[in-house]
């Protein structure tokens, strides 16, 4: 079975979230047995039809009792109950429109598709993309968590209009919509735009929710899994900065896994990396690092060159190295961790994992020179003390560049 056409089984715990019981058997055979798009979305929409038939609470969104009793450890919510309601009503009458695209798909869609092509999926992928966006953010072991903490942030600075780039099934749209913000949902893929406006009408959202670009500066835009959906983000970083107020705040999760999925290319995330800290300022050294979260604010002016924590250059540049280097003073970025290697004990994993996961396998004796780093030690009180314990300026100097070209410090005056 493609491995594309599994987030379709999504359907099957989505349902007993939505009644409190499992999907019949026969929806996953159906789902399984199945050789055509057209196919594929006559087992899902006959799946949602027969539950919304069966239960008038799904379209008259009523709240189940049961969910008030809940375990503690999982809550679940009326905005989660309705997200799924949602979803399964529209799956049960799909638009003609999207109905149409998937008929005239003739193969089903690949277990892997590029990042470049998600804008423009097919329409079974897209609505397939749909349904795994409405599992993730409700019944996914850990993206919860993660979805709390971005809701954090945003509490701690309350926005008032909003842009959400890559909104998807609308999470966090509906969300800051339900506290009372103006948010512009921007989604490129038609498939989506069809299931955003549906959802905006059975809430009652259109005078909050906007399915188009904003025309005037907003305070906050949410750019949350979408530079490392796309084949170079870079290339819409100045459209996002001009969406923004100056001061106004991105708040962005990408962490460019590897895996096929995702853009991994390392010219294009330094791209993306570089333009990030040339039009934003990181406000936090990312108390969720792990995941590759940050809240950035947009700059008045562009930084002539990228900047990270405290104004640190990271990217190294020729008008920095001119002349005298010995009273650069190194910093490490607030990101990096240090780890040591599970195999032995001579070597150690330095490991950034904000922008991209980016790590450096590093001889244990380079933890002193890391921990010099710190912003105030300039390059020439550096290269005296590890010269003390053995070490030659120029393998000093060349470990420092080596750090900074991996931009995991930065150097300033």
């Amino acid at each position: 079975m493609d491995d594309t056409l599994l987030s379709a089984l999504r359907l099957i715990p989505l349902s007993e979230f939505l009644i409190g019981a499992p999907a019949p058997p026969a929806f996953e055979a159906a789902v399984r047995a199945a050789r055509r798009p057209s196919e594929v979305l006559s087992a899902m929409a006959g799946l949602c039809a027969s539950l919304v038939a069966a239960h008038p609470a799904i379209r008259d969104r009523q709240l189940k009792h049961r969910f008030h009793e809940s375990p503690p450890e999982q809550p679940q919510h009326w905005s989660d109950w309705q997200r799924v309601a949602d979803l399964f009503l529209w799956l049960s009458e799909p638009p003609a429109a999207v109905r149409d695209a998937i008929a005239a798909e003739s193969a089903l869609p690949p277990a892997e598709r590029r990042a470049a092509e998600q804008a423009d999926a097919g329409a079974l992928a897209s609505l397939l993309d749909l349904v795994h966006d409405v599992w993730e953010h409700i019944l996914h072991p850990y993206t919860p968590l993660f979805d709390a903490i971005i809701k954090t942030m945003l509490l701690r600075h309350p926005p008032r209009r909003v842009v959400d780039y890559g909104a998807g099934a609308g999470y966090f749209t509906f969300y800051l919509a339900s506290l009372g913000c103006h948010v512009h949902a921007v989604e490129l893929n038609p498939v989506k735009q069809e299931f955003l406006r549906f959802s905006r009408g059975r809430r009652g959202m259109e005078d909050r929710i906007s399915l188009s670009p904003p025309e005037a500066p907003c305070d906050c835009a949410l750019a949350i899994n979408l530079f490392d959906h796309m084949a170079d983000a870079s290339r819409i970083l100045p459209d996002v900065a001009a969406a923004l107020a100056p001061g106004g705040l991105l708040f962005y999760q990408a962490a460019f896994p590897a895996d096929g999925y995702h853009t991994s290319d390392k010219e294009v995330i330094d791209r993306v990396f570089t333009g990030l800290h040339t039009l934003f300022e990181s406000i936090y050294a990312s108390p969720v690092q792990h995941f590759g979260f940050e809240v950035m604010r947009r700059r008045d002016i562009p930084a002539a060159l990228p900047e990270g924590l405290s104004g640190i250059a990271l990217v190294p540049a020729p008008e920095l190295l001119a002349g005298d280097r010995s009273a650069l003073r190194p910093r490490l970025h607030g990101t990096v961790t240090v780890e040591p290697m599970e195999d032995g004990e001579d070597c150690v994993l330095l490991h950034s994992p904000m922008f991209y996961l980016r790590s450096f396998v590093a001889p244990s004796a380079l933890l002193e020179l890391v921990r010099l780093c710190d912003g105030e030690h300039t390059v020439a009180e550096i290269t005296a003390h590890m010269e003390e314990l053995g070490a030659d300026a120029e393998s000093v100097w060349k470990s420092l560049l080596r750090l900074w070209q991996r931009r995991f410090l930065g150097m300033k005056r």
